[in-house]
């Protein structure tokens, strides 16, 4: 099999460091390692944190727009990882998830599909707005423009090293670019407000980065399960890889949850009564536990892998790395 490399880009904060607990959970609970696999933090920062003996770590100094844009640390860190003494090596297939992806599934059946020039990727939320998404590339493009086949690729993607390590540049390059354009073109917001510009431009920057290099992604609707999607069919599911968390649920009428419902996320009251949810600054410290009967595919997987973390890893550190609270998602410079 191929050397598999899983990668996460992170921040020191609350809201990462329990998140990155859970993938890193997921990742042995899964048994990744005996299918090739290894597992690498990417974190932006400006230095190393309390958590970086226990989970493999990269990190990178900051780059300043990333106060005005986080979303730009993922193409930065990446960038300044490859061009490292710790890049990885030329022939690694490099799974590339967000912190809030955990694994269910061995990731090799995917990372066998990879080959240079060949990549797999999660199919994109703007998948069905590809006239727009061209119009942006029209706008930003410098090669290939007419010719360019835009692959509407998000997370997870599966790539090799040495796609990567041409495309990371190049992905921060067009970040920045887009980014300070936006910034000084009002209409550019308004033209664009359907492809959620303002927070995605980072998106759109990898599949541009892509289409410059001629990196074909194959899309596959199957690598991933959200807690808002309607799930897929049993047979789906059962060999789905992995869960990108947002929101958990229990039944309404199970008595013993009261005590952890929530007051917010009323729009998604059809998936039962939320019990937790990341956007909650308690997300960390307050697991719904034990699960009871009736609890869908991804609350249950969502709770199961936190609760098990947290046991397997113990507290986060209290420390100057992370803030709890209302800040808990702030991250340390």
């Amino acid at each position: 099999g191929k050397q598999i490399r899983i990668v996460c880009s992170v921040e020191s904060s609350e809201y990462h460091g329990y998140q990155i607990q859970a993938n890193l959970y997921s990742y042995h609970d899964t048994n990744q390692s005996q299918h090739g696999a290894m597992w690498t933090r990417l974190m932006t920062s400006s230095e190393p944190d309390d958590m970086s003996d226990m989970f493999p770590t990269f990190h990178a100094k900051r780059h300043p727009y990333s106060y005005r844009y986080s979303p730009l640390n993922k193409a930065d860190v990446t960038a300044k990882w490859f061009a490292s003494v710790n890049a990885p090596g030329p022939n690694e297939v490099i799974v590339m998830l967000d912190p809030d992806n955990w694994l269910l599934q061995p990731l090799g059946k995917y990372a066998a599909q990879v080959s240079p020039g060949r990549a797999l990727a999660e199919a994109a939320w703007f998948n069905g707005q590809s006239t727009l998404v061209r119009k942006l590339w029209n706008k930003f493009c410098r090669a290939n423009c007419e010719s360019a086949k835009l692959d509407m690729a998000a997370v997870p993607y599966f790539i090799h090293s040495s796609d990567l390590a041409k495309l990371a540049p190049l992905w921060k390059e067009y970040c920045l670019i887009m980014s300070y354009q936006l910034a000084s073109e009002a209409a550019m917001a308004k033209e664009f407000h359907s492809l959620q510009i303002t927070w995605c431009i980072e998106m759109f920057a990898y599949v541009f980065a892509a289409a410059e290099l001629g990196i074909r992604h194959t899309i596959d609707h199957n690598l991933q399960v959200r807690d808002v999607d309607g799930l897929p069919r049993e047979e789906i599911l059962a060999i789905m890889p992995m869960i990108h968390i947002g929101r958990a649920w229990f039944p309404p009428d199970y008595k013993p949850g009261a005590i952890w419902h929530h007051t917010e996320g009323a729009a998604w009251k059809h998936h039962g009564a939320q019990v937790w949810c990341k956007c909650n600054y308690t997300s960390s410290n307050i697991i719904p536990w034990p699960i009871p009967e009736g609890v869908q595919f991804v609350s249950r997987h969502t709770l199961r892998i936190l609760h098990d973390a947290r046991e397997f890893f113990g507290p986060m550190p209290v420390s100057k790395y992370r803030v709890s609270g209302m800040a808990y998602a702030h991250g340390y410079p």
